[in-house]
């Protein structure tokens, strides 16, 4: 239940932040989808419905305790890890992979569900106090909660996503854990599991990493789409070309515009003064995260904010990484601004846990 006290302590920096970068990604799916037919609006309608679902997931979360979230965490990420079961099983194939469950309403990708249970299972996980003195269980059972929607994440495939699993278990058993030893433990293993995960990559996906280290290695194949969006970004300069004035858009260079590249779409259009601006809005959203985490009442809290502003904040790194040609293209979208509405409720979702910590930080 609400009530003034609790609605008084909401974080509305955080939310102020979260439905600019909103508004400002519905405006550049608007300019990269209806270039060509100003009639066709079907990405830009389908992109506000989400945002709309997505404000009211929010919302709803906001209004439930966390701690009764996190008591129940294991029985959700169990749902999660259904939900990724049943994809393999009875979703339709989409361009050769199996990602999405047709709700009729929405088509949802249950891969972002389970990246916030994930995050739920590991605050509870690293919260408890019986556990404090059994590390190594702790990074076992850490292990084995990312490792199941991981491996089956893989099997759609979608390697991308996988890995961003181990995002907030390295960031929330760093925090947990004060002993040196399991936490070089937690990094090496990190760093290890990045050696099979090679071979476990498809032969396009290791393309990709080549083409990244050179993209002249294939410029006509995995290496266009860098060179296309480094080329839309430089052509931006300073203040940009204008809205809707998009050369790599409106002559279709620039693949994946909508979605993985939309920075380069946005940074063509409003220039190094516009990606600033948006830059900003991002460090704005990360500081009221971490600042939640930092003041909230538990462990559990604090984790679970840790967790929630980690992965938010790393998305959006990689995918600008990616756009600029310093990280390989990993399919990862910009937080709050690619199309996709499966990863924009979830943001909303992460943004709903963010704001239950703060709102509950004091005790009534």
């Amino acid at each position: 239940m609400l009530d003034r006290r609790t609605v008084q302590n909401i974080n509305w920096w955080l939310i102020l932040a979260a439905v600019i970068m909103s508004l400002i990604g519905l405006m550049t799916v608007y300019a990269a989808t209806a270039v060509a037919s100003p009639q066709n609006l079907a990405a830009y309608r389908t992109q506000l419905r989400s945002v709309a679902i997505a404000f009211a997931s929010m919302l709803l979360i906001m209004t439930l305790d966390y701690k009764r979230l996190v008591k129940a965490a294991y029985s959700i990420h169990l749902f999660a890890i259904i939900l990724l079961l049943l994809v393999l099983f009875i979703a339709e194939p989409i361009a050769g992979v199996r990602r999405w469950l047709n709700l009729g309403f929405l088509t949802f990708q249950p891969s972002e569900l389970a990246k916030v249970t994930s995050i739920l299972a590991l605050a509870k996980l690293f919260s408890a106090e019986e556990l404090k003195q059994r590390p190594w269980f702790q990074i076992l059972g850490g292990l084995i909660i990312i490792a199941i929607p991981a491996l089956l994440v893989i099997k759609q495939p979608d390697f991308g996503t996988a890995v961003t699993f181990l995002i907030p278990f390295l960031a929330l058993a760093f925090v947990a854990q004060e002993r040196l030893k399991p936490l070089c433990l937690t990094l090496l293993a990190g760093l290890i599991s990045a050696i099979p995960g090679w071979f476990m990559l498809k032969d396009y996906q290791k393309t990709r990493i080549l083409a990244f280290l050179n993209p002249s290695y294939d410029e006509l194949g995995s290496g266009y789409q860098a060179i296309q969006s480094k080329i839309g970004i430089g052509s931006g300069g300073v203040m940009g070309k204008g809205f809707w004035k998009s050369t790599q858009v409106r002559l279709q260079f620039l693949p994946a515009r909508h979605t993985d590249f939309i920075f380069s779409v946005y940074a063509e259009e409003h220039g190094f003064l516009g990606s600033l601006v948006l830059i900003l809005l991002f460090l704005l959203l990360l500081t009221a995260a971490f600042s939640i985490a930092f003041k909230a009442r538990d462990m559990a809290g604090s984790l679970l904010a840790v967790g929630c502003a980690t992965l938010i904040g790393v998305q959006f790194l990689v995918n600008i990484g990616m756009v600029i040609g310093l990280l390989p293209i990993t399919g990862l979208p910009l937080p709050f601004m690619s199309y996709g509405g499966s990863s924009m409720i979830t943001l909303f979702m992460m943004l709903g846990l963010l704001e239950s910590v703060q709102m509950r930080r004091f005790a009534f």
